[in-house]
């Protein structure tokens, strides 16, 4: 299924998990607001993506801090749960990224 164009039905979801996709959007506005459609009232979201790397016509997207990745969020209402930054090294399964997690 494609991101930018969800068939589920509106309001359909409690929980949405997204880890390391968001980066491959090709309009990620367009997909935020696709979320924000399938989504239930007060749905907590869950993502995942690298960090600081070179973008490229399949890794699109790359925020290069937590601060720039919450505001894709900033239009919809939300309380940060939970956010974290994990440097090459830290507890991070992939070696050669960064990774940021955040749930709202």
């Amino acid at each position: 299924m494609d991101m930018h164009n969800l068939t589920f039905s509106s309001d359909s979801f409690d929980i949405i998990f997204g880890s390391h996709i968001l980066e491959h959007a090709k309009d990620i506005d367009k997909v935020v607001l696709q979320l924000l459609k399938v989504s239930k009232d007060c749905a907590c979201w869950i993502f995942e993506v690298p960090s600081n790397y070179t973008t490229n016509n399949v890794d699109r997207y790359d925020w290069k801090n937590i601060k720039t990745f919450k505001s894709l969020f900033s239009r919809i209402p939300h309380s940060i749960l939970y956010e974290h930054y994990y440097k090459v090294g830290e507890m991070n399964p992939m070696n050669y990224t960064e990774i940021m997690q955040l749930i709202i």
